[in-house]
Formats: C-alpha cells, sequence, structure tokens
C-alpha cells in the first residue's frame, strides 16, 4: 500500500482505503479501479493524496469495524470543521454537544480495544481529523478508567477547545 498524492494519481490505480464525504456516504469503496472521473472527483473533493494498491498487492482484509471507524471519523471530522467555522465567525457552535455527545456514545462505552488508523489526506485532516481523534481517545481512556458520562462529556469538549484556539488562526491563514 503507498500514499500516492493526487497530483500523481494515475486512471488504473486502484483504492485501498474507502472515501467517503461528509455525510459518511461511501463515495468511492476499497479495490476501486480509478478512472478519469474517479480522479477528477478525489481532486474536487481537496485531498492531498489517497491510498493506492500496488498493481500485484492483494485487497488486505479489514474488518466491518474497521470499515466504521473509518466512515465515523470522517463523518466526525466534518461537523467539527463546520463548528470551529462557525466559532470563527463569531457564531455560536449548533452541532457540539450533540457531536460530543455522539462520540462519548459510540467510543466511550467500548469494552474492547480498537485498531485505530489516522489518515491524513486532506489539508483539513490535518486539524480536524487529529482532533477528532483526540476526543476518540480521550472518550475511550475516561471510559476504561470507569469515568461517569458527564466526565466523559468534558473531556471530550476540551479535547475540541483545546484545539479550537489552533483552529480559528490556521482558519484565518
Amino acid at each position: 500500500m503507498l500514499f500516492v498524492e493526487t497530483q500523481d494519481i494515475k486512471p488504473g490505480m486502484r483504492l485501498a482505503k474507502p472515501v467517503y464525504n461528509r455525510n459518511g456516504v461511501l463515495l468511492f469503496d476499497r479495490n476501486t479501479k480509478l478512472t478519469v472521473q474517479n480522479i477528477v472527483n478525489l481532486t474536487n473533493f481537496g485531498l492531498i493524496g489517497i491510498f493506492i494498491l500496488e498493481p500485484a498487492e492483494p485487497l488486505p482484509p479489514i474488518t466491518r469495524e474497521e470499515q466504521e471507524f473509518e466512515q465515523l471519523q470522517t463523518f466526525y471530522m466534518f461537523r467539527l470543521r463546520d463548528n470551529l467555522v462557525n466559532i470563527s465567525k463569531g457564531k455560536m457552535p449548533t452541532d457540539l454537544p450533540s457531536l460530543a455527545k455522539d462520540i462519548t456514545d459510540h467510543f466511550g462505552t467500548l469494552d474492547h480495544k480498537v485498531h485505530f488508523t489516522q489518515t491524513i489526506r486532506s489539508n483539513t485532516d490535518f486539524v480536524y481529523k487529529h482532533s477528532v481523534g483526540v476526543a476518540i481517545i480521550s472518550a475511550m481512556i475516561g471510559h476504561a478508567m470507569g469515568l461517569r458520562e458527564s466526565t466523559l462529556l468534558s473531556i471530550v469538549n476540551a479535547a475540541f477547545c483545546m484545539i479550537s484556539a489552533t483552529c480559528t488562526y490556521l482558519l484565518k491563514l
């Protein structure tokens, strides 16, 4: 599996990881053989690159939970971005409390380890996906420590707030 920058993607290459839109809807599944139109769509989606399978490389196995994690992480990232963009414009974040609750409900209740992968594929991923990753890990650690739901929510919100000053600064650049 190779990370290939968007400008170097060629027709016929196969995707190693799925690509989801802002609503968590699958745009391109793993093993999709890219066409010129697919490449244009990926470029318009703002990806700096994608993971590609080498020509003879078999499709690596992936569990349903790993696929769901990738989907949720993308969906959460866009929700966080929308909230932080509102904050940077002096507006109230409309979805931040429910985003924290969703992350706490999903990841703050697990009683098993999660195969956590952090893939940075676009410029917004650097800040927003990282922040979501910190929130997810915080919820999981808090649950392992036996913290109450209200405390988990505070910790997840703190993960968002910690990065929000940085995000606000970066959005102005």
